[in-house]
């Protein structure tokens, strides 16, 4: 448009255009909004809008009526509660998370490396590190050493440094000063104009680096920035993002930026991942993040071994999955809905996943939940145990079949046999005969009907059949046709939100590569007519299929039963048997019928997770063959057992083998 078009309402500037840019302390004085009618302005936007909810910008929006308001934030869950969804009337036009925007080029690529944070004596930084240990000479050549090997794009380091407080902040900008990089510190208690100052000596190259405390988290960018440095435990997901994103403006020549996490002992480790992640991982995947070496387009993420060790512990120690936890996000969620969240708005919409409630061992489903929230659920004792089912067992959607036709049955009535044939096939899903079978022993509870304590686990699920074949036609039970409005609200979230999920699976295939199953899992996708999991431990042979389940990192090394062949590429497993067994034994005779012949019988479905501190399931690496010149008999702690070498079909991607193998 023309120039003229353009004006800025400041302090020191009054202009008036068809485009006005103005000050939020400018906008909000008395005297300003008492010389402006309501109807001012056509189009209001509001920059930085998760600040919306303070006084000053509640002014303006009380004061002024445009035709239409939009807020721009990168960061509107609020860590002080305050609403800002409903100030914008729960609309939410367009969001774009951090690995979205990475992946469109709109950010600048970095590198995030989580390194343990300096040792003495067996020690790291915790949350009540004293001053003179966060400062000392020691450490700061530590750091140093680390920021120079890890490097930066361009010819000089230009720094962000975030500490925990301020006399930290003062302290080691002088240590490094000392150490010959020009650093100095900048709190709340320096001015604007102090502020400004730094910031052009650090552009200019006079500093190297700026240690602050939060006064970066949000409103300043640097472009100039090549490295983030992180020495202060992280408080939240959101604050991380907020001070990871200083330095992700786009810069003429700057290829990277380096981030530098120095992980110490604290309470809070585990929000590293999940803010990395973005949103919508279990427990068992945010383990496994620990070990991608790749993120979003060209940016990578790595942790070293001891650091990762330190999350780990830190995982283990809250429950991302704890009442308090599920609260926070249910709380976050209805804030920017402006109603209560069900399981497929998590799915949707949420920061986390909908399988932190499906796999609460507290909540037998997602209507008990509601009920702590003050949200009561009208349902008998029988359609909680049906819930309880759905949720639990099929609303994970490691396979859409049972969720399809349950969906169909709710909408149509009864569904012939042929028709639920063409839905799957319509929907690209896989049928067999076995399969069929497999979903009348699940339908029926039939397959749960092995002892879960003193009662059996079909019992505990109300004991009576969800749906049944009879005559060709499959028919939904009457009292869940029958049920509650309640009921049959949080049966279809259900069965929508595990078909939602069930997305991330291949529908064509029993199992999906390199997705994440547990051993019950395993028997109802191999369409086993009981669930015997809990006897299953390394493998099952069950006519022409067994399946394999390996333990990469046991606690005690020697009775590791499987290790990782580097020299064939990816694409080897040496595993044993149990003992004790010969190459005579009817087991293994079974097992390798064919193979010497080159025409492999037994079906192996290899899962291998790396240890037992990453859950219960398994990463699925495909069907493997067995190398004929590799069987052999050995003997394990004076036991005899049959070892071999198990082929996989595809060597392993990078990212697969370091989350499994990896040191």
């Amino acid at each position: 448009g023309d120039p003229g078009d353009f004006a800025l309402l400041t302090g020191s500037s009054h202009q008036q255009a068809r485009y006005t840019f103005a000050t939020v302390q400018t906008v909000s004085q008395d005297r300003f909004l008492a010389s402006r009618p309501a109807d001012s302005y056509y189009y209001i936007l509001i920059d930085e809008a998760h600040r919306s909810a303070a006084p000053t910008y509640q002014k303006i929006l009380r004061h002024f009526t445009p035709a239409f308001c939009l807020g721009l934030t990168a960061t509107p869950e609020r860590m002080d509660q305050q609403d800002v969804f409903a100030l914008f009337d729960y609309n939410l036009a367009y969001e774009i998370r951090l690995a979205d925007a990475l992946e469109n080029d709109m950010l600048t690529p970095f590198h995030y490396i989580g390194i343990r944070d300096y040792e003495i004596a067996g020690r790291t930084a915790d949350d009540f590190s004293d001053l003179r240990w966060l400062g000392s000479k020691e450490r700061v050549s530590y750091l140093l050493k680390e920021l120079d090997y890890y490097g930066c794009s361009g010819p000089r380091p230009c720094g962000l440094v975030f500490c925990s407080r301020q006399e930290e902040a003062r302290e080691l900008a002088r240590a490094f000063a000392d150490q010959g990089q020009p650093a100095q510190a900048l709190t709340n208690r320096d001015s604007s104009a102090a502020r400004r100052q730094a910031i052009k000596d650090l552009e200019a190259g006079r500093l190297h680096y700026l240690v602050t405390v939060d006064l970066f988290n949000e409103g300043v960018d640097i472009p100039a920035l090549n490295q983030i440095v992180m020495l202060r435990p992280t408080q939240s997901a959101t604050v991380f993002i907020q001070q990871l994103g200083r330095g992700l403006r786009r810069f003429p020549g700057q290829e990277f930026v380096t981030v530098l996490d120095f992980i110490g002992n604290y309470q809070n480790n585990y929000l590293i991942p999940l803010a990395l992640a973005g949103k919508k991982l279990s427990r068992d995947q945010l383990k496994y993040q620990l070990q991608t070496v790749s993120f979003a387009g060209l940016s990578t993420i790595s942790f070293s071994r001891i650091a990762s060790e330190e999350i780990l512990r830190s995982l283990d120690q809250v429950k991302l999955d704890s009442l308090k936890q599920l609260r926070e996000a249910y709380a976050d969620l209805a804030q920017q809905l402006g109603r209560p969240p069900l399981l497929l708005d998590f799915a949707k919409k949420g920061r986390v996943s909908p399988r932190l409630w499906l796999e609460n061992k507290s909540l037998p489903h997602y209507g008990a939940f509601l009920e702590k929230v003050g949200q009561p659920c009208q349902l008998t004792k029988y359609e909680s145990q049906v819930l309880s089912f759905v949720n639990k067992e099929l609303a994970p959607g490691q396979r859409p079949h049972e969720l399809l036709l349950l969906q169909a049955l709710l909408q149509k009535g009864p569904v012939s046999q042929a028709d639920f044939q063409t839905l799957l096939r319509n929907y690209g899903a896989y049928d067999s005969p076995d399969l069929e079978k497999s979903l009348e022993a699940i339908l029926s509870l039939d397959f749960y009907e092995v002892k879960s304590g003193a009662t059996t686990q079909k019992a505990k699920y109300g004991g009576e059949a969800v749906a049944s074949l009879t005559g060709g036609f499959w028919r939904i039970n009457s009292k869940i046709a029958q049920g509650s409005p309640d009921f049959l609200r949080l049966f279809q979230d259900a069965v929508e939100t595990g078909l939602l999920l069930a997305k991330e699976k291949d529908p064509a295939q029993d199992f999906t590569l390199y997705e994440l199953y547990d051993r019950k899992e395993v028997c109802r996708l191999l369409n086993w007519p009981l669930d015997v999991s809990r006897p299953m431990y390394g493998y099952r042979l069950s006519g022409d299929v067994c399946p394999l389940f390996i333990t990469y990192q046991k606690t005690d090394q020697e009775q590791r039963n499987a290790r990782y062949d580097n020299q064939a590429q990816g694409q080897r497993l040496s595993w044993f048997t149990r003992t004790p067994r010969h190459l005579d034994s009817p087991e293994v005779r079974q097992l390798l019928r064919g193979v010497a012949e080159g025409r492999q019988a037994t079906r192996l479905p290899v899962f291998v997770k790396r240890a037992d501190a990453y859950g219960p399931k398994f990463c699925y690496l495909g069907q493997a063959q067995i190398d004929p010149a590799t069987v052999r008999e050995v003997s394990l702690k004076g036991k005899s057992a049959v070892g071999l070498d198990l082929v996989l079909p595809d060597p392993l991607p990078a990212k697969i083998a370091d989350q499994l193998f990896g040191e």
